[in-house]
């Protein structure tokens, strides 16, 4: 059985024990990341466990020594734009589970603001601390490519190969390609392999302006300046084939005679996936990967919306096939950073539909294999299912976090955590 939701068009609902919306969680400065043992209850896709007791853990009386914390120090850059981390896979094969954090503001080998990553390799334990100051074979260290690039704005990590092995998703939301498209922005996956703690044990560093050859990349380039290709991404199964796929939102993509409209990617995930190359949506349709990229764009009139600000995938109705979720709300301080040589006033913190809105792309609008080369549709004319959340009048930014259909009332049904 579907979400139950009441029509098309409908105000978020609560839950009992859950308030109708959540908060965003912001990322603190001083910068540094923290893993915790204790807050993971069971492995993602396995059976739901009971409810727990709440649990309230105290960094200030929790110890790297007691083997439940490990604390990863940042080094360079401000955390006060966010710290993002992801994890946990096992990204270069050895069996243990990785996991991810960047520093977007850093100035790796002098270029301002280009970002830097760190991709930790885990050794099966959690506890003990890390500096990411000190040059070492447990850490990656990756170089965004160029001036105000923003590289790690967002990370993500999933098996979007289909090989087994964890590939790392990298937001290069100010991404500046050759020629004149200043933040047109980009993902660049780093594919998993042995190769990756290879890099890190000769204390080599991933620069993404020249990769080391024996690391595969392949980077999505965002079809127009300021565009903002890759200010969010998420994965997960929407083809039902077993292997992750990706969405991510170019939040500024304009329509014919409005702005910032946004615009939302599908990318189907696979072996394709795993050949060094650069696919410029600027040649969307006649790709070497058409008919694996669909594009949701968002409903007519949509001057400002910031579609695609957010998104994530989630399977909300059971069929293992997972329906893609864009939102038009966005109130993010690391949106607010300026490409390098951008128009004054062209990076938009906030934006958004009236008070926020959520649209559900359901699983019939991605069916075939391949899609037909250059498939898009509008959201408010899909070839299938769609449901739009709106946010209602206690709202500001709906949809600005959103979590995926886990089972937060144990009926067992898919429940859906919208944040605002």
């Amino acid at each position: 059985m579907r979400l139950p939701l009441p029509s098309s068009r409908c105000a978020p609902t609560r839950s009992p024990g859950l308030p109708a919306v959540g908060h965003r969680v912001g990322r603190a400065s001083p910068l540094f990341a923290t893993l915790l043992a204790a807050l993971i209850l069971s492995p993602y896709g396995a059976a739901p466990a009971s409810a727990q007791p709440i649990r309230t853990l105290d960094l200030s009386t929790i110890s790297p020594t007691d083997g439940e914390l490990r604390r990863v120090h940042g080094s360079v850059g401000n955390g006060a734009f966010g710290v993002p981390v992801a994890g946990t896979l096992d990204c270069d094969g050895d069996g243990a589970r990785d996991y991810a954090m960047a520093s977007m503001l850093a100035d790796p080998l002098g270029r301002e603001n280009a970002g830097e990553i760190y991709l930790v390799f885990g050794d099966g334990t959690t506890g003990g601390t890390l500096d990411t100051a000190d040059t070492q074979a447990s850490i990656l260290r990756i170089y965004g490519a160029g001036t105000r690039e923003t590289a790690g704005s967002e990370l993500w990590m999933d098996d979007v190969t289909g090989d087994g092995l964890g590939d790392l998703l990298i937001a290069r939301q100010n991404f500046r390609p050759d020629g004149p498209r200043p933040g047109a922005g980009a993902l660049t996956i780093v594919v998993g392999g042995p190769e990756l703690r290879t890099l890190a044990a000769a204390l080599t560093q991933l620069d993404l302006s020249a990769p080391d050859p024996s690391v595969t990349l392949i980077t999505f380039v965002g079809a127009e300046a300021v565009d903002r290709l890759g200010i969010w991404m998420r994965t997960g199964d929407v083809t039902g084939d077993g292997i992750a796929d990706i969405v991510v939102g170019a939040d500024q993509e304009d329509a014919a005679g409005e702005s910032d409209n946004g615009a939302a990617y599908v990318i189907r995930g696979g072996a394709s996936l795993a050949t060094a190359r650069t696919i410029d949506l600027a040649d969307f349709g006649s790709t070497p990967l058409a008919g694996h990229i669909a594009k949701i764009e968002p409903p007519a009139g949509s001057h400002e919306y910031h579609m695609g600000a957010t998104c994530q995938i989630a399977d909300l109705d059971g069929n293992l096939r997972a329906e893609v979720l864009v939102a038009a709300a966005l109130n993010r301080a690391g949106a607010s950073i300026r490409a390098e040589d951008a128009p004054s006033g062209s990076a938009h913190g906030a934006g958004g539909a009236l008070d926020g809105e959520v649209y559900i792309a359901w699983d019939d609008n991605f069916t075939g294999n391949p899609w037909p080369a250059g498939y898009t549709f509008a959201i408010d004319s899909a070839p299938g299912t769609v449901t739009t959340i709106r946010g209602g009048s206690l709202n500001v930014s709906f949809g600005e976090e959103i979590l995926r259909g886990l089972d937060y009332a144990a009926d067992p049904l898919p429940d859906l955590f919208v944040g605002d």
